[in-house]
């Protein structure tokens, strides 16, 4: 596996919840400012839940345009399971509102 591999899988990893109710789901916050699991978790809510991405962690994690690039790439090609990993998107999908 080469290094952007690596990244990716080590980014998706820190931006999923591990521990408790919302285990295999995306996080309800965003992880720190600059990271990988930051640029991971943008690019996965704006399928997820586009209302929780912010312009500046948008614009942070475009820092490093050739990771945020393969970070879409990746979100992009995962697009369809997306709306069912964010909590709060399914809540309201299920009450009718979204």
């Amino acid at each position: 596996m080469d290094t952007l591999e690596n990244r990716l899988l080590l980014a998706y990893e820190d931006a999923i919840a591990t521990k408790g109710k919302n285990k295999g789901k995306l996080k309800s916050k965003c992880p720190p400012m600059g990271t990988d699991g930051a640029a991971m978790w943008q690019s996965l809510m704006l399928y997820a839940n586009p209302y929780k991405c912010g312009m500046f962690h948008l614009f942070m994690s475009s820092l490093d345009p050739e990771f945020k690039s393969a970070c879409d790439k990746f979100a992009h090609d995962r697009a369809e399971l997306l709306p069912r990993l964010d909590r709060d998107r399914v809540a309201l999908e299920s009450l009718g509102v979204w």
